[in-house]
C-alpha cells in the first residue's frame, strides 16, 4: 500500500471517528469557567491574529474565566515572542504545525487532549482549518464560534462537514482582510471598541548582519503552491543588483538553500549575494528583516514580520484566499509597522478568473482551473504566483526607491 493511499485511509478513519464521537458525546451545561481560543494557521496568521487574540483574552479574564489556547508549537513560540502570554493555559503538543492535520494519528491527539476538558466557549480563529473543526464537533462545550466565508462551496463538501457544528457562524465577504474577520467575529462575541492595526514586534536583541545595506529576500514558503518559481528569483535577482547599490540577503528555511544555490551560480555579482537560508532562529530573523532596506518575498510568515517592524515589503501575491491576508486593511496606523504593497497578476482581472479565491470555494489550490489544480497537485506553484513577472515586480521597487 503506497504512501497516498494510506493517507487517504487515515483521514477517512479520523471522518469516521468524529462523527461516531459527535453522535453520540455528552451534551450537557458546561460550567467549568473555561474558554477555549483555537488559532490556527502558521507564523504569519499568529502575527495577524495576536491583537485579536488578546482582545479575546482581556475580555474573558475580566469575567473571570481561565483562557486556553490551543494552536501549534511554533505558532505559541510566536506568540511568545511578541505578546505576554502568562495568562493563557497554553495546551500543548496537542496540534499539528504542517500538513495532514487531518489523519487519524493528529485528529486522536488532538481530541484526546481537548475531551480529557470541558469548555464554556470554543472560539477558532480561522475558516479553513478542518482539525479545528473536528475539535468543535467532537468537544463538549456549550457554545462554538467562527468566522466563514460567505460563499458555497464548490468542491469537497466532505471537508466542509462539521462546519455545520458550529453553534455560532459569522460570515464575512471573501475578500475581506483577516484582522477585519476576526474584529467582526469578536465583536459579535461582546469585544467592545476593538480597531485594527499591524501588531508592532520590539526589537528583542541585536543581529550581526552585513555592514553594507541590503535588500531581504524570503525564497520559500510553507507550501509549494505558493512558492515563486527559482528561475524568477533569479531573474530578480540580477536585475535587483544590476540597478541597485544594495546587496541580498536571501532568508527562508533549509529547503530554501537549494534556490540560494541555483540562483547565485553563474550570476555576474554572485559575492553580493549572502545566504541565511536555515541559519537563523526566529529572533534573528526578525532582526535581519527590521535591518533591510526593502523586503521582497511571496504572501507568507516574511511579509507579516516585515509590516510588523516598520520595513517596507513588497509581496508577491496569489490570488488563493480572496486577498484576505494581503493588501492590509487597518483601522489604525502605527508609525513603527508598515503596509505592504502587494504585487498581482497585471495582465487579468483577478475576480474574473474561474479559480479566483480557489481555497476558499473549493478547498484545495487550484479548485476552478484544471491546469492550475494538476500542477499544485504535483507540487508546482500556483499559476496565479507563477504568472507574475520579475519585470512586474521591479515596477513596484521601482516606485518604492523613486528611480
Amino acid at each position: 500500500m503506497n504512501k497516498k493511499v494510506k493517507l487517504i485511509l487515515s483521514k477517512a478513519v479520523a471522518f469516521a471517528y468524529i462523527f461516531i464521537l459527535n453522535l453520540f458525546h455528552t451534551r450537557k451545561k458546561v460550567n467549568s469557567g473555561k474558554v477555549l481560543i483555537i488559532a490556527a494557521g502558521h507564523m504569519g496568521n499568529a502575527i495577524l491574529d495576536i491583537d485579536a487574540i488578546m482582545a479575546l483574552k482581556n475580555f474573558f479574564r475580566k469575567k473571570n474565566k481561565k483562557v486556553y489556547l490551543l494552536c501549534s508549537l511554533t505558532v505559541w513560540e510566536t506568540f511568545d515572542l511578541i505578546a505576554d502570554m502568562s495568562d493563557f493555559y497554553y495546551i500543548e503538543n496537542a496540534y499539528p504545525y504542517g500538513e495532514n492535520g487531518t489523519d487519524f494519528r493528529n485528529v486522536y491527539r488532538a481530541v484526546s487532549k481537548i475531551r480529557q476538558l470541558e469548555f464554556e466557549k470554543i472560539i477558532v480563529t480561522l475558516s479553513n482549518a478542518p482539525l479545528a473543526h473536528y475539535i468543535v464537533a467532537a468537544s463538549v462545550h456549550n457554545e462554538s464560534w467562527g468566522v466563514f466565508d460567505n460563499v458555497k462551496h464548490t468542491h469537497g463538501s466532505i471537508r466542509y462537514y462539521f462546519e455545520r457544528k458550529y453553534t455560532n457562524k459569522v460570515f464575512a465577504p471573501i475578500d475581506l482582510h483577516e484582522t477585519q474577520r476576526l474584529k467582526m467575529l469578536i465583536k459579535r462575541i461582546g469585544v467592545e471598541n476593538y480597531e485594527v492595526q499591524i501588531h508592532y514586534i520590539e526589537r528583542k536583541g541585536a543581529f550581526e548582519t552585513i555592514q553594507q545595506p541590503y535588500i531581504t529576500i524570503a525564497m520559500d514558503s510553507m507550501c509549494m503552491e505558493r512558492r515563486w518559481p527559482r528561475e524568477s528569483f533569479k531573474e530578480l535577482m540580477k536585475l535587483l543588483l544590476d540597478k541597485y547599490p544594495y546587496d541580498i540577503c536571501c532568508t527562508g528555511g533549509i529547503k530554501a538553500n537549494d534556490i540560494y544555490k541555483y540562483c547565485s551560480i553563474d550570476m555576474e555579482h554572485a559575492h553580493r549575494i549572502h545566504n541565511y537560508a536555515g541559519k537563523t532562529n526566529i529572533n534573528e530573523w526578525i532582526e535581519l528583516i527590521r535591518g533591510a532596506v526593502l523586503h521582497i518575498g511571496v504572501d507568507s510568515g516574511s511579509i507579516h514580520v516585515a509590516a510588523s517592524v516598520g520595513t517596507q515589503a513588497i509581496s508577491l501575491s496569489g490570488v488563493w484566499d480572496g486577498k484576505r491576508s494581503l493588501p492590509y486593511h487597518v483601522d489604525i496606523e502605527n508609525e513603527n509597522t508598515c503596509l505592504p504593497v502587494c504585487v498581482y497578476r497585471d495582465d487579468v482581472d483577478v475576480k474574473k478568473m474561474p479559480c479566483y479565491a480557489c481555497k476558499a470555494y473549493g478547498g484545495r489550490y487550484g479548485r476552478g482551473n484544471t491546469e492550475c489544480y494538476k500542477k499544485c497537485q504535483a507540487g508546482n506553484p500556483c499559476l496565479c504566483l507563477q504568472s507574475i513577472t520579475p519585470k512586474t515586480v521591479m515596477r513596484a521597487v521601482t516606485d518604492y526607491f523613486g528611480y
